[in-house]
């Protein structure tokens, strides 16, 4: 869906807009090189996990619970837990 953004400048006055998510699935980080990412593009990786683990977990219970946890933590543990597997 896209939004009214608050952004840093408005730049004349001018509205700018962004996106937002209509619906919260985990990006798979096996798909992604973290070398490649800045530290913003992790940040909001991060923070969309965060978000998707919000709101998708009170609906969730058992193994799906458990996988739901393990595809949302931030990338470093995601990396760090498929590293010593």
């Amino acid at each position: 869906m896209i939004r009214e953004a608050d952004t840093a400048n408005r730049f004349g006055g001018v509205q700018f807009y962004g996106f937002e998510a209509l619906t919260l699935i985990p990006i798979q980080t096996k798909l992604v090189v973290p070398e490649l990412m800045s530290v913003s593009d992790v940040a909001w990786l991060d923070a969309y996990h965060a978000t998707v683990w919000e709101r998708v977990s009170p609906r969730c219970e058992g193994a799906a619970l458990e996988w739901l946890r393990k595809s949302t933590l931030p990338l470093a543990e995601q990396v760090a837990a498929e590293a010593s597997a």
